[in-house]
């Protein structure tokens, strides 16, 4: 039995198109890659410009920077005055 390899026309999504896939078949990478940059700039551009106002919807979630808490919620203010001081 032959493997289907054999004749590259039947691996194509539309054969008739065979000759538009290997014209496009050098520069098809470079665009792939253009587009995705461009993507992922749009979606970075809001976060380098506005650094805080990531920070802010950051702590909208419920989620607090700082030493030692990564990752998890900061403690109510009732907790907080309720635990013993260290000095």
């Amino acid at each position: 039995m032959a493997a289907s390899t054999d004749n590259p026309s039947t691996n194509l999504f539309v054969p008739a198109l065979g000759s538009l896939y290997a014209a496009l078949n050098t520069t098809s990478e470079t665009i792939l890659r253009a587009v995705a940059g461009i993507f992922l700039t749009i979606h970075g551009s809001g976060k380098i410009t506005d650094p805080l106002g990531t920070a802010e919807m950051v702590e909208g979630l419920g989620f607090y920077p700082g030493a030692g808490r990564c990752c998890w919620p900061a403690p109510s203010s009732s907790a907080a005055s309720s635990s013993p001081s260290v000095s």
